[in-house]
């Protein structure tokens, strides 16, 4: 699975904050092996499994965009988009 799929997007973001993939399933209440599956692109994980796993990680806007292949062009935007999430 190459680096910059959704899987190994949440594999590089699960590894940079030190979470097994078992840790990550207990965290996101998922079934074993599911993380696993994502990661090597066998299965695409639901809106709400990506929703949990961005606040498992602690994502920011930019990072949680990257799941969704987004592209920012403009700061006004990002500022935005982050505002209306809270």
């Amino acid at each position: 699975m190459g680096e910059d799929s959704l899987g190994g997007l949440i594999r590089r973001y699960r590894k940079r904050v030190g979470m097994s993939q078992f840790d990550l399933e207990l965290e996101i209440e998922t079934s074993p092996g599911c993380i696993s599956r994502i990661e090597n692109g066998l299965v695409n994980p639901t809106k709400e499994s990506i929703k949990k796993i961005v606040r498992a990680f602690g994502l920011n806007a930019l990072e949680e965009a990257s799941l969704f292949d987004i592209e920012f062009k403009s700061i006004p935007r990002i500022i935005f988009l982050v505002w209306a999430r809270y």
